[in-house]
């Protein structure tokens, strides 16, 4: 919570990190202080994104936080980009991005999308970590993180969405009681990607891993977890 590094390895190396981008993302958005109720129309470059989906259809009219919980809890490709459509335009968005970054002092990160789709979008683990710090002083951020699944309403169709961090699912074997949430990523380039945060005793800890060597779809968060539980059990605070 301080924002100090306690364990790290490369934690400085610059590497794809996939939809954990999505964080900066919901910063950005989140900052403008949109009107969450407003209903927007997906238009079909949104709703013809590749990998992780909502699902949503061109033509589709949803709420804007419809479409956050979408991007954050199932990683909606369509969903997110929809958003920055909303906002701005996406050449515009991912400008506001970097220069978010730029502000927070993310020095080894740079993006070229919203989505986390294109692998030249990079961070670092140090970087990620605060990013995601930043993140979770927007309370509505906090709430969907937590969330282990939700249900949406569109104009035409029902979104069952189920939270892809296996840390917060009370159902899951790694679920890990202290969470407050986190985001999970992956393409073949960055591997599985999890920024994960946990409070015990009012104590904050964040856990960012990347560029795991670990092919199991859980292999980030089994790591997250380690390291979480470890440090909380070896960190004293004063």
């Amino acid at each position: 919570g301080s924002g100090r590094m306690l364990i790290g390895k490369d934690a400085r190396r610059p590497v794809p990190i996939a939809s954990t981008t999505k964080v900066m993302s919901a910063i950005v958005f989140l900052e403008s202080k949109p009107n969450l109720d407003e209903r927007v129309t997906v238009d079909s470059e949104a709703a013809n994104q590749i990998g992780s989906i909502m699902g949503i259809g061109a033509g589709e009219q949803i709420s804007l936080r419809s479409l956050l919980e979408g991007s954050l809890l199932v990683s909606g490709n369509d969903a997110i980009y929809a958003i920055a459509q909303h906002s701005g335009g996406v050449p515009t968005f991912v400008e506001r991005m970097n220069q978010k970054a730029h502000e927070l002092g993310l020095v080894d990160t740079t993006l070229y999308d919203p989505a986390g789709l294109e692998d030249r979008g990079v961070s670092s683990a140090v970087d990620l970590a605060l990013m995601f710090r930043y993140a979770l002083t927007f309370d509505e951020f906090r709430r969907i993180m937590l969330l282990p699944e939700a249900t949406v309403m569109s104009s035409t169709d029902q979104y069952r969405l189920t939270n892809s961090n296996r840390l917060v699912r009370g159902d899951a074997p790694l679920y890990f009681p202290d969470t407050l949430g986190g985001k999970t990523g992956f393409t073949p380039d960055a591997g599985h990607c999890l920024v994960s945060a946990a409070e015990r005793d009012g104590h904050v800890l964040i856990a960012a891993v990347l560029a795991s060597d670990d092919t199991a779809t859980d292999g980030s968060a089994r790591e997250a977890r380690r390291l979480l539980e470890w440090t909380f059990e070896h960190t004293t605070w004063k």
